[in-house]
């Protein structure tokens, strides 16, 4: 990470959400962060590790702040990049165990807004190249894949309890018949009562997938007033609905589903997917953009499953198993004085 004018960025994010920086220390912290994406991801990465370190809101009579400190101080040489996020995550993963039992998870960035009723709103965003986890009031349990966005209240209310996702998140859902849970997206609302089930709506993909691994749900039009009428199916367990919000087609199919979950438990599975789907996958998994060249590439199937590789390790077990060559862009210093996104070009042989 680039050093902030000598200075070292992790005291200086603390004194600012602690409420201690001047004027000038903030000013200096926001030219940082707005400068670049990956100030912006660092910034997000310090954050999430202080919100599940900060004690205030714990019962737990443990001094986290001062075993933070103590890592710290180990770590002698920071490491950059991709390398460096790693190590903060494992030093997150320390001292998460307390912090589960005060209710907070890795990855959290709460943003609290109330509306007309009072009711407090949460909204977690999951940084690119990260998961996060969050227990909502009811005790379902959520995960955001990189770069997903989830708001839902601080409580749920006697009708019904509704959410809102922007990307993909996976949902342990606690039962409650009188009180349906409903994941609202840009297109379509996916209705469950005790459910297990993934829902993938990225922005930028025009497709919307619900893979429903236990129980039941249905999915609507969430464009449309009378839900009743907009209702498109109803899953039963290994089921996925796929439905393209640009054509309105759709289509269901059964089968083993943990492909499209995998990434929940920090794995990448690909059971005989094209290499642009693979590539695609790398990439949000990794943060790194990839270029795929050559048309014959991307309908190349590929089958592999992988868990704790890093992106070197993965792209040398994809040269040999597939016929592909691959090479880095050298990354540029830009005017601000920041470096561009890490970038791979993946070519034919």
């Amino acid at each position: 990470m680039e050093s902030l004018e000598n200075e070292n960025v992790e005291i200086l994010i603390r004194r600012y959400l602690d409420g201690m920086a001047s004027v000038e220390e903030t000013k200096r912290l926001g030219k940082w962060v707005e400068s670049s994406e990956e100030n912006k991801a660092n910034y997000q990465q310090i954050k999430n590790l202080l919100d599940i370190t900060d004690t205030r809101n714990s019962k737990m009579k443990i001094d986290v702040d001062n075993a933070f400190d103590q890592v710290l101080n180990r770590i002698e040489e920071k490491p950059q990049g991709r390398k460096w996020i790693k190590t903060m995550q494992k030093i997150a993963a320390i001292l998460l165990i307390p912090t589960v039992i005060a209710g907070y998870f890795f990855g959290r960035t709460t943003e609290r807004r109330m509306d007309a009723g009072k009711v407090a709103y949460n909204e977690i965003y999951a940084s690119l190249g990260t998961r996060s986890k969050v227990l909502l009031a009811d005790g379902s349990r959520v995960w955001l894949n990189s770069g997903s966005k989830l708001r839902y209240p601080d409580k749920f209310t006697e009708k019904n309890r509704v959410v809102t996702l922007t990307g993909e998140a996976y949902f342990e859902v606690q039962s409650d018949v009188s009180r349906p849970f409903i994941v609202q997206t840009q297109h379509l609302n996916v209705r469950a009562t005790g459910t297990s089930f993934n829902v993938q709506a990225v922005e930028s993909d025009p497709e919307v997938n619900v893979s429903l691994l236990s129980g039941k749900v249905s999915v609507n039009k969430s464009d449309e007033p009378d839900k009743n009428l907009a209702k498109l199916v109803n899953l039963i367990p290994n089921q996925r609905f796929t439905y393209d919000t640009k054509t309105g087609k759709s289509e269901t199919f059964s089968g083993d589903l943990y492909e499209f979950i995998a990434w929940k438990d920090g794995r990448l599975v690909f059971r005989n997917k094209p290499m642009s789907e693979v590539v695609k996958k790398i990439s949000q998994h990794y943060n790194v953009e990839i270029e795929l060249r050559g048309k014959e590439l991307q309908d190349y199937r590929y089958r592999a499953t992988f868990e704790e590789e890093s992106l070197n390790e993965i792209l040398k077990l994809l040269k040999m198993s597939s016929p592909i060559k691959y090479s880095e862009v050298n990354r540029v210093r830009l005017a601000d004085g920041t470096f561009s996104k890490r970038k791979i070009i993946i070519s034919p042989l």
